[in-house]
């Protein structure tokens, strides 16, 4: 097969699968050609955009933009015009797009042409966020796609690699040969892995997955690692190339770095969990807070309804905490409130709870699967506990020190009808363990 044929038939492939829209006109702006990738960026059929004129799909506030542009590269002796546009789609939307027009000249046949590539740029302008494009010699369609672009043949052997794709590899492929040595698709030096740090197998890269089911891949995100150690992470559509007779010649493959795109994504989580840990997270005392506690309440009640598992709720309610507050000022009272949640906090996790600082001087704990007497236990020992920490309090009613009420809950039967039910029981016998002196354990029994 002449060479050339062969070239041209690698370039018509390359125009068909570009993952960005390609667009040939004549210099008076009608359309000679499309690529399928344009006609779902513009919302129509091949078949209606053919024969009509390209600035009339443009919004009408750029087609005077789009028209300069056209006369620019005419009369001038610029190569190319990058603009950002807005199309005029046949639906509501706006569909913003950015051009990269220039002007193909044929000496031969003294005929002239515009080569445009149409980049849809919505959904980076709906998340604020552009992702830049690198720009390729424009004279020919397979280094004007803004993404590396890889060609191999049937064997794996890569045979063509643009700028792009050698800045994204980085390697220097010259026509697929590096350092005199022939590159294929799985060579060594890419170590190419997943994108959680497992190797990747040979089966499993675009190139086999495509030769294998004989269909275009699209979005194969992985992993590449240079000589130098660096790691880049790469998205990949690949689509098969065929001959005249219906047989595969090769793999066309379309590489996107997205290593930045998957930073920002990780630190956008990592912020998210972060916000979400402190808005459940107490600002004094660094324990759960009440939005917390509602959401591992809710939880913990769903789990024991269906396992049919105890569960406990206790109530603490530091005594006499409004006089310590007027007799020792707020700042000792925060000191105090900080000092017994970290002291009850070592003793709930001892017993795998879930303590929560409930308001004010109130806090809570939760503990699924233990019985009457061993919640009592628990119930003792955090009063004990704060006891322990002989905090002064002179103006209380019960002690000279800080101590705590307690009122304990557990449903164990059907008698329970919600975690509504327990919170009052549990709340009714902190109030009555203070109405009964304060300093000491109440459980709630029906």
């Amino acid at each position: 097969m002449d060479a050339s044929i062969q070239d041209d038939r690698m370039f018509e492939q390359a125009f068909r699968y570009s993952t960005i829209g390609l667009v040939i006109v004549d210099i008076d702006g009608t359309y000679l050609k499309v690529n399928e990738a344009y006609c779902q960026i513009t919302n129509r059929q091949e078949e209606s955009i053919l024969s009509q004129i390209f600035i009339d799909h443009i919004h009408p506030l750029y087609r005077n933009e789009v028209a300069d542009s056209f006369h620019t590269l005419l009369h001038e002796e610029k190569r190319s015009v990058n603009q950002e546009v807005m199309l005029d789609t046949v639906s509501e939307s706006d569909s913003w797009v950015e051009l990269s027009i220039s002007l193909i000249r044929d000496d031969e046949a003294g005929r002239q042409h515009y080569l445009i590539q149409v980049q849809d740029l919505t959904i980076q302008r709906t998340i604020s966020s552009k992702l830049k494009v690198s720009e390729a010699k424009l004279n020919q369609v397979i280094e004007t796609v803004p993404s590396g672009l890889v060609m191999m043949d049937q064997t794996g052997i890569i045979i063509f690699a643009n700028q792009l794709a050698e800045e994204i590899l980085k390697v220097r492929l010259d026509g697929g040969v590096r350092d005199g040595v022939r590159s294929s698709y799985n060579a060594p030096e890419w170590k190419n892995r997943h994108l959680d740090g497992r190797p990747m197998t040979d089966e499993e890269l675009p190139f086999s997955v495509v030769m294998r089911t004989r269909q275009p891949v699209f979005g194969i995100e992985h992993m590449i690692e240079g000589e130098g150690g660096e790691k880049t992470l790469i998205s990949v559509n690949a689509a098969p190339l065929y001959d005249e007779f219906d047989q595969i010649t090769g793999v066309l493959c379309s590489i996107t770095d997205i290593t930045a795109q998957k930073i920002t994504e990780q630190q956008l989580l990592e912020a998210n969990l972060l916000f979400k840990r402190k808005s459940e997270i107490d600002g004094l005392t660094g324990i759960p807070n009440r939005r917390s506690f509602d959401k591992t309440l809710q939880a913990e009640w769903d789990e024991s309804e269906r396992a049919g598992s105890l569960l406990t709720l206790i109530m603490l309610d530091l005594d006499s905490f409004k006089h310590f507050n007027d007799t020792y000022g707020h700042q000792k009272g925060d000191d105090c409130l900080r000092k017994v949640a970290a002291a009850i906090d070592r003793v709930v996790q001892d017993h795998k709870g879930f303590l929560a600082r409930y308001g004010g001087e109130e806090f809570t704990v939760i503990k699924r699967g233990a019985s009457l007497d061993e919640s009592r236990y628990l119930a003792e020992e955090i009063k004990e506990v704060v006891y322990r920490l002989q905090i002064p309090h002179q103006t209380s009613v019960i002690d000279n020190v800080v101590t705590v009420s307690v009122g304990v809950a557990v449903k164990q039967n059907e008698h329970c009808k919600g975690r509504k039910m327990l919170f009052d029981w549990a709340d009714q016998a902190m109030y009555e363990a203070k109405k009964n002196g304060r300093n000491q354990v109440l459980v709630y029994n029906k």
